[in-house]
């Protein structure tokens, strides 16, 4: 029997720390999503050969597959109601459970 990730534990825990927004698809209509969580700061930390490391901040947003009722893509676009802030879509790391996280730019004039 499968385990329904996106009701038993996605859908809850995004319920509590999610927050509005509209995702908007490449040509497509806006999709409203109520619980996405985002992460303005989030930090990647990469070791180089020379064991140099470097970090990288970037803003990051998890979704529910199940909410956008669709694959995101690149090049899509979010807008985060609450602060009204834009952003583009650069990658998008689903976990084989029903989560995405997606790796995000600001876009410019937001």
């Amino acid at each position: 029997m499968a385990i329904d990730w996106d009701s038993l534990l996605l859908g809850p825990v995004m319920g509590v720390f999610g927050e509005a927004i509209s995702y908007v698809p490449r040509g497509g209509a806006p999709i409203a999503i109520a619980d996405a969580v985002f992460d303005e700061e989030s930090a990647d930390i990469a070791i180089g050969e020379d064991a140099q490391m470097s970090t990288q901040r970037k803003p990051i947003c998890g979704i529910r597959i199940g909410a956008l009722g669709q694959a995101a893509s690149q090049g899509d676009t979010i807008l985060r109601l609450g602060t009204g802030v834009a952003y583009i879509v650069k990658d998008v790391i689903p976990d084989g459970h029903g989560h995405a996280k997606l790796v995000l730019m600001s876009k410019s004039g937001s």
